[in-house]
């Protein structure tokens, strides 16, 4: 219950634009819960929105390789990966994504902005 509620507090401050505070407490929230995927991907969030891409995608990659059936953690590493403009990246793993949690808002709309940045609109 503390975890969800971490993650919780984090998203928050995330969605206010409060980074400075959203990075230390993802830190402790990581170091409490080094294999948690939720938490690497909110880590992983702060950097995005920092601008420091490369972090991001280390987050990105460590949060889809401890939980890839965790469809937060695949569409986060498809967006990292259409950020960084590595959209043929990004395809494979948010078609597979989409096509086992077809209902899941998040992936569908990873999958229609990656099909964008390859000016594929057409099939987003």
């Amino acid at each position: 219950m503390a975890l969800e509620n971490d993650l919780r507090h984090i998203d928050e401050l995330i969605a206010q634009g409060k980074l400075d505070a959203a990075l230390p407490a993802a830190d402790s929230l990581l170091r409490a819960h080094p294999r948690s995927a939720e938490a690497h991907v909110r880590i992983g969030r702060i950097h995005l929105f920092r601008k420091a891409s490369g972090k991001a995608l280390e987050s990105a990659q460590k949060a889809y390789e401890l939980d890839r059936s965790l469809a937060l953690a695949v569409a986060f590493l498809g967006q990292v990966y259409v950020e960084l403009n590595l959209p043929e990246y990004a395809l494979p793993l948010l078609q597979e994504a989409v096509t086992r949690h077809p209902g899941d808002q998040g992936l569908n709309f990873a999958l229609g902005r990656c099909f964008m940045v390859m000016e594929k609109g057409y099939k987003a």
